[in-house]
This record gives structure tokens, sequence and C-alpha cells, in this order.
């Protein structure tokens, strides 16, 4: 009886790392959202107060999520549990509902997209360690940094973009269509973005923006061998 008791517990611990599982924690509410260390994060549009988190390798206490102050961090519980799924082809994958974001912060690994626009009157995104982002963003103001390899693709619009990109980071803006840019690249980071009014950058240390659309102001400094290319 022992033995088939045991037997049956290893069949279930196998499953478990071989297939996945599914599970689900409650959230407050928030307007600012942080995802790191390697998780994958399917924004949906809810008014649902909990996420649903699908792992492979991973147990439900090896998944931080934590909230308050109009916040919500989600991330894999410690560096090493991290290093572990890179190793092991391990993954987290998290549905997040939400209502109303003003601030997204993404890193060290970890990958958003959502099915549907985001809409906001004024949005930050950081986007920095090796993260991923790929958004459909409707916004007035629009602020985005990414840094260190990560890798932006945005489609949608805003009236203002703000947009920084640096350490070999790439940002592909060309479906975001901005009245008026304010774009700046430096340490071989590649950019690229679509102005209808205003561009004013800045390109430095081998990067590059290439500049879509016929802003009617046009503004740029290059240096160290930066460039700017109109397309």
């Amino acid at each position: 009886m022992i033995m088939k008791n045991l037997l049956g517990l290893w069949l279930l611990l196998v499953a478990t790392t071989v297939y996945g599982q599914e599970f689900k924690k409650k959230i407050p509410a928030y307007r600012y959202l942080y995802v790191s260390r390697g998780v994958e994060a399917h924004l949906v549009y809810s008014d649902a107060d909990e996420v649903t988190i699908r792992t492979k390798g991973l147990q439900p206490e090896d998944i931080i999520v934590e909230g308050g102050h109009d916040e919500l961090r989600i991330k894999v519980a410690t560096k090493g549990l991290w290093q572990e799924m890179q190793d092991n082809y391990w993954w987290v994958k998290v549905e997040i509902p939400y209502q109303q974001l003003e601030g997204l912060e993404v890193k060290t690994g970890a990958k958003v997209w959502a099915d549907r626009s985001l809409r906001a009157g004024r949005l930050d995104m950081r986007v920095s360690m090796g993260a991923r982002a790929e958004l459909t963003i409707e916004a007035d103001d629009l602020s985005l940094e990414v840094s260190m390899g990560s890798v932006v693709e945005l489609a949608g619009s805003a009236d203002y973009l703000n947009v920084e990109t640096s350490m070999g980071a790439e940002a592909d803006l060309r479906k975001l269509t901005a009245g008026k840019v304010r774009a700046k690249a430096n340490m071989g980071s590649q950019l690229e973005v679509t102005a209808t009014e205003e561009f004013d950058g800045q390109a430095s240390m081998g990067s590059e923006i290439h500049l879509f659309g016929s802003p009617e102001r046009f503004y740029r400094s290059t240096s160290m061998g930066g460039e700017i290319i109109r397309k």
C-alpha cells in the first residue's frame, strides 16, 4: 500500500514537471505593473481580481504575486530559480487582468503582450535586461525606455512620444503613429519611429534612429558614430 501511494505521488510529480500546472492568485486593484525574471505576461482587459498562472517546472510558492499602493509585482521568487528556468527550459505564463495602466516595467527576460489596445492618458514604460514587449497602445502621452538588449514592438498612436534606447536595445515603433516625438538613442541601440508633426532626435555611440513619416518640424543631433536616417 505504501509503495502504491509513493508511486502515485511520483507520477503526480512527473506529470506536474513535464506538463505543467495551473493555479490562481488574488490581486488588488493596481495602476502600475512590474513583471520580471522570465515571466510571460498576457494582459487581458477585465475587472477580475485574480491572475491565472501556468507553470512548467515550478511550484505555486515559486511565483511571487504581491500588490499594494496601486502596484502589482509578479516575478519568480529568486534569481537562482530564474537561472534554473533557463537551464531546464521551464516557463511561467501569467494571465493578468487590468482596468487602467499608468506604469509598466518589464525586465530580466520577462515578456508582456496583449490581445487588445491599451488605452491610457499617460503611460510610462520601462523595458530592460533582455525583456520583450509587444503591445498596441493608444495614449495621449507615452514615455518609453528600452535598454540592455531588450526588444520592444509597439503599434497604435500617441499625441506625444518620449523614447530612449540604449545598450544594444531595439525598439520598432513604426506602427505607432505619434504627433510629436522626442527620441534619444545611444550605445549601439536601434530605434524606428513614426512622427507626423515634430521630431527632435539625438543619436550617439553607434546607435541608429530611423524616422518614418513627414513631420513638419525636424531637429537632429548626432555624435560618436550615431545616425538619424529619414525614410
